[in-house]
């Protein structure tokens, strides 16, 4: 089966029983599966997968040579959407209802990319190595493609793929290679749950491993090993239900992975993203380290010159917020670091927040002032 969703509201659909293909869905709050709105085309998990959440997902993907219109879940019925340019299966899928990003799959087009608005069908770009039975995470521009097979090779691939909006390029090896695996949480805290160790055949595994934006390691293993599954949630509460196991028959068990499945990162650094982890992240602050003590003069001025802006990272194209230090440096020269050259480097943000909290204090007593003159007015 496909599906879509998180721990606590799942969605799994479509999936095959004596090889007919079902257009059933169901619905998990947590506790217990309900059935939902069935699909237009029942399609199996190996033909189709999902996007989005239990209100609004997309089931992607035909059957075989059928090149069904995608489906779209609006929590009560389906509807049909955009219909892909490509007609394949065993295909991968990240992102949203509106925002998908198909990869993979067969017949003939292993390595094809297509991205979703909602609407229709676009082509990205090739994926680096063509294969079928991949499976997928994140977003649509920030995704992970990982395991499969190719078309002269029925072993699985160990290869991982990262998509940055615009490009792919490569990531860590699989520990295991595995195809038909179910993914679950981001481009930098992935699951790879389950899947076909080997040639196309009766084996399934219990392995879970997990990403961490460079590497794959090992993760708490399934209870009961699948493939072909369908998964759902975050690296740190995930959700797998269904597939196979040694056999072609199907399992209706679902398994739930807590906290207690996985630990806490208390500190990681991504040496690929620059990216630094924390729990929780303490600066020296106290008195007794600190000299000629002065309250902080207006700071409302300053704090009117800043400029916030959007833009794009020039390295991973990685849209984002904040400010140029070279425009703080005029404002705030303390707060702003240089490189040997003298050249403006990048700036202190948490020391910020003093000035922010200062101006605020400054604003509201000035609504204070405005405030009292109001009621002497009405009482004049």
């Amino acid at each position: 089966m496909a599906g879509a969703g998180t721990q606590n509201a799942g969605l799994a659909f479509g999936g095959y029983a004596g090889f007919s293909s079902l257009s059933c869905t169901e619905e998990y709050n947590g506790t217990s599966w309900s059935s939902g709105g069935a699909l237009i085309n029942g399609r199996s998990g190996e033909e189709s997968v999902g996007t989005g959440i239990q209100s609004s997902a997309l089931k992607i993907g035909g059957q075989f040579f059928d090149n069904d219109p995608a489906e779209e879940y609006d929590g009560t019925s389906w509807s049909t959407g955009g219909t892909m340019n490509v007609t394949r299966t065993g295909l991968g899928a990240a992102g949203t209802q509106n925002s998908t990003l198909a990869f993979g799959g067969c017949f003939s087009y292993y390595n094809c990319t297509e991205e979703y608005n909602g609407t229709s069908w676009t082509n990205g770009p090739t994926l680096i190595v063509g294969r079928r039975g991949i499976g997928g995470l994140g977003t649509q521009n920030e995704a992970l493609a990982f395991g499969g097979f190719g078309p002269s090779s029925s072993s699985p691939f160990s290869c991982t793929e990262e998509y940055n909006g615009t490009s792919w390029s490569a990531g860590g090896a699989l520990t295991n290679p595995v195809s038909f695996t179910a993914g679950a949480g981001t481009q930098n805290a992935g699951l790879a749950i389950g899947g076909r160790p080997s040639s196309p055949g009766p084996s399934s595994t219990s392995d879970v491993q997990e990403y961490n934006g460079s590497s794959w390691s090992a993760g708490s293993s399934l209870i009961t090993g699948r493939r072909e599954a369908a998964s759902a949630g975050s690296n740190s509460s995930a959700l797998a239900f269904g597939g196979y196991f040694s056999s072609s028959t199907g399992l209706s068990s679902t398994e739930e992975l807590g906290e207690s499945g996985i630990s806490t990162k208390t500190f990681e650094y991504s040496s690929t993203t620059g990216e630094t982890t924390v729990s929780c992240l303490i600066e020296t602050s106290a008195e007794r380290y600190k000299n000629n003590i002065q309250p902080m003069e207006s700071q409302l001025s300053k704090v009117m010159q800043l400029q916030p802006v959007e833009f794009d990272w020039k390295t991973n194209k990685k849209h984002d917020i904040g400010f140029v230090a070279d425009s703080v440096k005029d404002i705030y020269p303390n707060l702003v670091s240089t490189n040997e050259q003298g050249e403006v480097e990048g700036m202190n943000y948490s020391k910020l927040v003093s000035a922010l909290v200062k101006s605020l204090q400054e604003q509201q007593e000035q609504l204070n002032l405005l405030s009292n003159e109001i009621k002497n007015l009405k009482n004049n």
